[in-house]
């Protein structure tokens, strides 16, 4: 058992069975100081001795749930945190539809990837992630039928 002085007055004592309660401890001793959670997905917390990747470790139990490995009961530790938020902290990029779906037709029309990146000031690979993405909804949905 290791006693962690968390704040002024406050106090955890914790058995550090696995890596993840030494993880969760270290987020605990972060929530005390700051008040919340949130942090930058590069934040790093010295914690019993060691330093742990503390933002890596939060992103890694959000994906973990996203994809159904989280325990219930290690999900329901994290949500009794202030400002602990299952979601992405910031938005992704708005999609551009039309331009994307514009992107489409001139690559299926067979339009270089750099013709069509310098039309829309978008860079070749970018052309062809956009192109790849709508090929793989096209193949899923001819699968499905």
């Amino acid at each position: 058992s290791e006693k962690v002085q968390m704040s002024d007055h406050a106090e955890i004592t914790q058995t550090y069975n696995t890596r993840w309660d030494h993880n969760y401890a270290a987020l605990q001793q972060f929530v005390a100081r700051e008040g919340s959670a949130r942090m930058s997905s590069g934040h790093r917390e010295e914690f019993g001795g060691r330093t742990v990747s503390l933002g890596t470790w939060c992103s890694t139990q959000r994906q973990r749930r996203r994809d159904g490995f989280l325990p219930r009961g290690r999900a329901e530790l994290l949500e009794q945190l202030p400002g602990w938020e299952w979601g992405p902290l910031r938005p992704g990029p708005i999609e551009q539809t039309a331009r994307n779906e514009e992107v489409r037709r001139l690559r299926s029309e067979g339009m270089t990837l750099a013709v069509i990146g310098e039309r829309f000031g978008i860079t070749r690979q970018r052309v062809h992630q956009i192109a790849a993405a709508a090929e793989r909804r096209a193949q899923k949905v001819s699968e499905g039928e």
